[in-house]
């Protein structure tokens, strides 16, 4: 029996795309969470910084008969608070950015060299060479500068025009604070400063996932000796884009074609395509056979979130889900589908349970 060997179930051996795919996705849900943390620290910053400052400003005028020139300074005034505001949020902003790069490109080139059944040792990208990419590489069509900028020069504008209606009505400075600030019967909901909120938020969990793409976009192209080509993925959105959608699945060129963030708010993402030991020069020969099936350069099958999500184990689905949604998904009460409404809106465990 000298030299027999388990024979190897080739069904069943999953290839190294396939086991990158999986670990990007699960890190790509970390990085949702890591998204959130992001937000409620740049929002956090707008609640105790820009809001009060600029109510403050408002304020002042509070009981005083609105001259032309009061209103010039008021509006003035307004302008200044916000620029300063996004500057700083930028300010804030941008040194996380940059540390998420760091971590991005060392995390990119490991997950492919633990797939890998050889000792392979992936370039990585240098630390300017990441922080040139954060602060000049343009996500969306713009750099994260000028989203910022930009919106809050549009933010200077809608609170101005709600002055200039206020004045227009006849209104006092305590109504126009009130139409920008909200109600508190409406928990400040409903005010112009609340759908700031919204589009920060938006903007910074725009700028980690171009970042992150970004990132891997540029060690992948440094890594071409290994990786052959990018597949788009968008198993993440289960409501996804027309646009993401034809994307999903297909593969592109390592040095061209589209990249994700296709819009605000996208979570779609790349994986590696690596090349097989063929395409890399070896001599596979004498190569177990296991090994040999695990680099055979294969694209990954495109997935469902659920198809991806059903094939995981309990902590990874802990993770994602929380503990008693993952309870009703393995017991089969409820399919991934069930847990977004119509809108595309997460719903509550208590919504959940009451669809069982």
């Amino acid at each position: 029996m000298q030299g027999w060997r388990m024979p190897v179930d080739l069904a069943q051996l999953k290839s190294v795309n396939e086991v990158v795919r999986d670990r990007i996705i699960r890190h790509a849900i970390l990085l949702e969470q890591y998204k959130t943390g992001e937000v409620r620290k740049i929002v956090s910053f707008f609640n105790r910084s820009l809001e009060p400052d600029l109510l403050e400003k408002l304020t002042k005028y509070a009981g005083k008969t609105l001259t032309e020139k009061r209103l010039r300074l008021m509006r003035q005034s307004m302008k200044d608070v916000l620029a300063a505001a996004y500057l700083r949020m930028r300010k804030e902003l941008e040194p996380d950015l940059i540390d998420l790069g760091k971590s991005q490109g060392k995390w990119d080139a490991a997950v492919i060299e633990k797939a890998l059944p050889v000792k392979l040792s992936l370039a990585t990208l240098s630390v300017p060479t990441i922080r040139e990419m954060v602060v000049n590489r343009p996500i969306d069509g713009r750099l994260v500068r000028e989203w910022l900028e930009e919106l809050g020069q549009a933010q200077a504008i809608k609170v101005n025009r709600q002055i200039m209606i206020g004045v227009a009505e006849g209104e006092g400075v305590d109504e126009m604070v009130r139409r920008i600030r909200g109600t508190a019967k409406n928990r400040y909901r409903d005010g112009l400063l609340a759908r700031s909120r919204r589009e920060i938020e938006s903007v910074v969990r725009t700028s980690v996932s171009g970042v992150v793409n970004n990132v891997r976009q540029a060690t992948y192209q440094a890594n071409a000796d290994v990786i052959a080509a990018v597949q788009w993925v968008a198993t993440l959105d289960s409501h996804t884009c027309e646009v993401c959608a034809a994307y999903d699945g297909q593969t592109y060129d390592l040095m061209d074609g589209p990249r994700p963030p296709q819009h605000y708010g996208c979570r779609c993402t790349t994986v590696p395509v690596c090349k097989s030991w063929k395409e890399m020069g070896f001599d596979f020969a004498e190569m177990p056979v296991s090994e040999r099936a695990a680099m055979n350069g294969r694209v990954a099958d495109t997935v469902t979130y659920g198809q991806w999500l059903k094939g995981q184990g309990r902590e990874t689905q802990e993770l994602t889900l929380g503990r008693r949604k993952t309870q009703l998904f393995r017991s089969g009460q409820l399919s991934i589908r069930d847990f977004i409404d119509d809108r595309g809106r997460i719903l509550t465990l208590k919504e959940l349970e009451s669809l069982i």
